[in-house]
């Protein structure tokens, strides 16, 4: 069983719940996340959209026996919407020059 922290970005229209890339990919879940969800400059960490994509992370995450305490932390803009959407061959060219170091 896994037990993991993470925290709900929301601002006064939207939100998304802040995920390491590593657990999306741990989960299989890459080919199944919109462009409306974000990701850092460092490709680190994906800002899954709370209507879109963190439900199924969520299930998926449940699903694999993993414990979840999310955390909601409010700002009036949220910085997540000056990130880059999400764009699955960007992700995977991280993935591919992580995987090599």
């Amino acid at each position: 069983m896994k037990n993991n922290e993470y925290i709900m970005h929301e601002d006064a229209e939207n939100s998304w719940l802040q995920v390491p890339l590593q657990d999306c990919l741990s989960l299989g879940l890459l080919e199944e996340i919109s462009s409306n969800s974000y990701v850092n400059i460092s490709g680190t960490l994906i800002f899954l959209d709370n209507i879109t994509d963190a439900p199924t992370f969520i299930s998926a995450a449940e699903k694999a026996g993993w414990t979840l305490d999310i955390r909601p932390v409010y700002q009036n803009y949220s910085h997540v919407r000056a990130m880059k959407q999400y764009d699955i061959a960007m992700v995977r060219a991280h993935v591919d020059r992580s995987q090599k170091n």
